[in-house]
């Protein structure tokens, strides 16, 4: 089997599919995977065959979109560049699986006549009970139902996308389509990439095409042993909680001011704290002392999480997923997209308090919020019967079996 992959995203959304792809060779099949510049060398160490997508400087992207309307841009760009080359590659493929922020690759399947996979890192098929991930009203809303705001999201979808849609499928003898959401989650397969545990499900999603497939996590990246001894240092160095913070891949404009105000709290609190910077640049040049611990590189975060009292992060997918998974209570400054979502999730099933205003920062909410997750057994309670059922799940070898039960028909 020939299976040809497009990604692109944070580390959370990229990496996952380069576990499957490594899994799909030990398997005997011969896997291509198109991903951002800048997963360059990982797709390198984990032996895989690659295209990148040269049009798409997505660590800039994050910090330089500063709206909607630049988003939406950029994303029509990159379908017809996609339309433009990819054909050509894809037709000597078996199968094609690409994440659902890929507009271009359904009409990529549909020309070279492939099984086409759209996976998901949050529920993006629509629902009379789940609102879109993409708006930040994840809680019930006398007003915005869910059924009204995937209307709107579809809508918006349809008005901005459907003219380079259709230009792309007249290029290839296709359809026009007439509605964005038919486009995307109806026709097609839906591989929902996130954990059951986590997340609600729609029953009237069994009507379609679609399995909840679990988190795919990355147990083999490559790290620095002389980082890790470092890291060990700070640990076994005290007692004291240890909380993990991040905001990821996020460009937030008071990063600094947030992290200070923390800080400060875990000081008053007598709390350590490791910062993982991610992308941003922030916290780089800070030194080490005995209550802060500054990752100047890459670590996984099965190497951080074990030792850590509890996770402050801006509610990412693959981070919530990996706090769940090491049953560590969580605290959240959702941003963007469906960051809001994954922390109302953790909220329902009582991971953590409810997430903090990013708008409305000061060191006694900070702290006092920070002191709730820690102090508060609960949050522990149910964060270790979460992730009792999380380790049940294998989302690789899932997804795996998944993609050859397709191709197999």
């Amino acid at each position: 089997m020939k299976v040809f992959m497009i990604t692109r995203g944070s580390q959370g959304d990229v990496l996952p599919y380069i576990t499957v792809a490594k899994e799909l060779t030990r398997r005997g099949h011969t896997v291509a995977i198109n991903l951002p510049t800048i997963f360059e060398e990982k797709a390198k160490a984990a032996n895989l065959k690659y295209y990148l997508q040269t049009e798409d400087d997505m660590e800039n992207l994050m910090s330089e979109a500063r709206s909607d309307w630049d988003m939406i841009k950029w994303i029509r760009g990159v379908t017809e560049y996609q339309c433009g080359w990819l054909p050509k590659i894809i037709k000597d493929y078996d199968i094609l699986i690409a994440t659902n922020t890929e507009i271009a690759a359904p009409t990529l399947a549909e020309s070279c006549g492939i099984p086409f996979i759209r996976t998901s890192f949050a529920p993006i098929i629509p629902s009379k009970i789940i609102p879109p991930p993409v708006f930040p009203f994840p809680k019930p809303h006398p007003i915005f139902r869910p059924s009204f705001l995937w209307f709107i999201s579809q809508k918006m979808g349809s008005l901005n996308l459907n003219k380079t849609i259709n230009r792309c499928r007249a290029k290839f003898g296709l359809k026009k389509i007439p509605f964005f959401r038919h486009y995307t989650s109806v026709n097609g397969n839906n591989a929902l990439v996130y954990s059951g545990v986590l997340a609600d499900f729609d029953p009237a999603w069994n009507k379609l095409s679609c399995k909840t497939i679990g988190y795919c996590f990355s147990d083999e990246e490559a790290y620095n042993e002389t980082d890790v001894q470092d890291l060990m240092k700070f640990v076994q160095s005290d007692t004291t909680p240890i909380l993990f913070f991040t905001i990821g891949s996020c460009d937030y404009p008071d990063a600094e001011n947030f992290y200070k105000l923390l800080f400060d709290a875990c000081q008053q609190l007598n709390y350590r704290l490791i910062v993982g910077a991610g992308w941003s640049k922030y916290f780089k040049d800070e030194n080490h002392s005995n209550n802060l611990y500054i990752l100047k590189n890459f670590l996984p975060h099965r190497l951080i999480f074990p030792y850590c009292t509890a996770i402050i992060s801006h509610a990412g997918c693959g981070t919530t997923h990996s706090a769940a998974r090491f049953g560590k209570p969580q605290l959240h400054l959702p941003l963007i997209i469906d960051q809001f979502y994954w922390s109302y999730q953790c909220y329902k099933r009582g991971l953590c308090p409810d997430w903090i205003r990013s708008k409305k920062l000061s060191l006694e909410v900070i702290k006092e919020k920070v002191r709730e997750v820690v102090e508060n057994p609960t949050y522990q309670q149910n964060a270790e019967k979460i992730a009792a059922q999380i380790n049940q799940e294998n989302g690789v070898q899932t997804m795996c079996d998944y993609i050859e039960s397709l191709v197999r028909k």
